[in-house]
């Protein structure tokens, strides 16, 4: 079911799994799971560690490793159990933020995550939340494979290819939203600001355009008629 979420087969022969370890972890072909807490706990654990070792030191970027791998584990432990995961996604801002970032709640930025775990989980994880509901499961799941599909190929992915992915999904009414918030979490580096800057007046570009046309035509116009 993991291969069919990310529509690409897992690059090794066979992924190692050991059970009871005091910890969890998961990179590549090896997994650890150490389980603790309710049975459902401890399954979406294992897909959560499983879906590590698909990724595999892809990024150094923190939330984006737990964003992915949280976010993937929710949606396949409920579709296993032939569940819909969109009233559990939803609910997700409700759940207590660590202490650190509580006061910013979950639109804190992103980039301040890398040394914080419980921080990176939380908000990488809502981070892909709302770009799902933003876009549509059907637009978020071919970006998301796109995202996978360039790791696979490239070795790591960072936020701009994050965002690429996402954009090129995203249908077109919803672009500058999405660009948007590419700039409230992620420190409104140039790079998003000027995607933001021109997805917000392009429509405007071409009304402007449009007008110089039609101006240009009404003085060739005016000069015929007078010639």
């Amino acid at each position: 079911m993991i291969e069919d979420h990310y529509g690409s087969p897992y690059e090794f022969e066979f992924m190692h799994i050991e059970l009871g370890h005091n910890h969890s972890g998961g990179v590549a072909g090896y997994v650890e799971n150490g389980g603790g807490g309710s049975d459902s706990t401890i399954d979406w654990l294992m897909v959560h560690e499983m879906i590590h070792s698909f990724w595999h030191s892809f990024t150094s970027t923190s939330w984006l490793a737990e964003g992915t791998a949280n976010h993937g584990a929710l949606r396949i432990h409920h579709e296993i159990f032939g569940r819909d995961p969109d009233p559990y996604l939803r609910d997700r801002r409700n759940f207590p933020l660590p202490s650190r970032i509580d006061a910013e709640g979950y639109d804190a930025l992103l980039v301040n995550t890398d040394d914080d775990y419980a921080a990176a989980a939380h908000l990488g994880d809502v981070f892909m939340i709302d770009l799902y509901f933003l876009m549509g499961r059907d637009q978020f799941d071919q970006a998301y494979r796109d995202l996978y599909q360039r790791k696979a190929a490239e070795g790591s992915v960072d936020e701009r290819d994050v965002a690429r992915a996402f954009i090129r999904h995203c249908p077109e009414a919803q672009k500058c939203d999405m660009w948007e918030m590419f700039v409230d979490r992620m420190d409104n580096s140039f790079y998003f600001l000027f995607n933001l800057f021109l997805c917000q007046y392009a429509a405007l570009s071409i009304f402007a355009v449009l007008l110089a046309l039609l101006l240009a035509s009404i003085l060739i116009i005016l000069r015929r008629s007078t010639g």
